[in-house]
């Protein structure tokens, strides 16, 4: 893989293997003039006995690190990113604060700069990956203290408003900074999006032969795409889905007959579903029954024949299901500022009637960990209040 003076290189690790990528780089500097510079290059093993490691560094004439590396500024690594990772993203924000002069701003006007500097340190990150609770919390201590005191550091005793009420929009009666858990989250949705509309990326294209689009399982691993699947419910609640061959489109979970999912209009008939991830292709061309307990309550027979006269117009065709989002922009791209507005104008009222709903929850669980199944009625509830925004 290359990007701009970049490159990545994977090969396989025996003797054989490296001995032709160390041949096939001489001959590339012989033929171009481009002598590779082993020096300045770094093998990282993966899994490689030591013994053989040690040949593979004495052949590439390298030198040897291990993980994480940083690549296009952000850190890469085939196990659990630690919080230690991601210090030099936060010990930005000390270069910034130690060149302000706080002693000469008022309160608000030190709020501004903890919002549009410090809240855009991790922007860039955000949009890859979901980052860790520990790292969130550590630049909004600094955000909050530099808010409060001026300083690094602050006591619970300046600080007048509770943090999570610091960062209710304006309208809602907050201060209006920004909330980075939701602000990562409508980031990582916006690569969801952009695998529905791969007219728009590359990358998009090549992970949608990789995956099935309704689930977002396939032939990918890792906390990242854990991360993205566990997004899948909030992007289900912002989009409807205008079906044609239906394998990108969950037949219980999304929004394709109406503006409720199946889930939704028939819960007692989808509490007999023993697929419930199933695409509406594979319910349409292999039959719902086949997706059901043959033993069903009063109210599911009932929802069953409701849900035959729902399906009777559907015909399936050639072609890619089309997906479409009221926070989309005309050319095609998800709009992150509206979502978040949104988001947080739903959490809003979820807070006002009940404790805090699945949207916070969800942005605040750190991918490494397990994350609990949410109660049907929480999705629903939060599904309503971000389309009643």
């Amino acid at each position: 893989m290359q990007y701009a003076d970049d490159t990545l290189i994977l090969v396989r690790a025996d003797i054989d293997s490296v001995q032709r990528l160390k041949d096939s780089l001489d001959s590339f500097a012989r033929a171009t003039g481009l002598k590779i510079n082993f020096h300045k290059s770094t093998l990282v093993p993966m899994a490689v006995s030591s013994s053989l490691l040690q040949q593979c560094v004495s052949i590439l004439g390298c030198r040897q690190e291990q993980f994480p590396q940083s690549y296009l500024g952000l850190p890469l690594s085939h196990e659990k990113l630690r919080l230690s990772t991601f210090s030099p993203m936060i010990s930005r924000a000390d270069k910034y604060l130690a060149g302000w002069k706080a002693s000469l701003l008022n309160t608000m006007g030190r709020a501004v700069l903890a919002d549009s500097v410090l809240g855009n340190l991790l922007i860039y990150a955000m949009g890859a990956m979901e980052l860790p609770k520990g790292v969130i919390g550590a630049l909004d201590t600094k955000r909050r203290s530099f808010m409060w005191s001026g300083s690094d550091k602050t006591s619970g005793s300046k600080c007048l408003v509770a943090w999570e009420n610091v960062c209710i929009p304006k309208e809602n009666g907050g201060l209006g900074l920004k909330n980075l858990s939701v602000q990562n989250q409508c980031l990582l949705l916006k690569m969801i999006h952009r695998l529905h509309h791969p007219s728009l990326s590359s990358w998009a294209r090549w992970v949608r032969q990789q995956i099935c689009l309704a689930t977002l399982e396939g032939d990918v691993q890792g906390q990242h795409w854990a991360a993205l699947r566990s997004l899948l419910p909030l992007y289900r609640a912002v989009t409807t889905v205008r079906v044609a061959d239906g394998a990108a489109t969950s037949f219980w979970d999304d929004s394709w007959l109406g503006e409720e999912p199946l889930s939704e209009l028939l819960p007692a008939l989808h509490s007999h579903a023993t697929r419930p991830n199933a695409s509406v292709k594979d319910a349409l061309l292999h039959g719902v029954d086949t997706l059901l307990r043959p033993r069903r309550t009063r109210a599911a027979v009932e929802e069953r024949a409701k849900l035959e006269q729902l399906l009777t117009p559907v015909r399936l065709r050639h072609g890619d299901d089309v997906r479409v989002c009221a926070f989309q922009k005309a050319d095609g791209r998800l709009d992150t500022s509206s979502l978040y507005k949104a988001l947080m104008a739903a959490l809003c009222l979820e807070e006002s009637g009940s404790p805090k709903g699945p949207v916070l929850c969800m942005a605040t669980c750190p991918a490494s960990r397990s994350r609990p199944q949410q109660p049907p009625q929480e999705i629903h509830r939060r599904r309503r209040n971000v389309r009643a925004v």
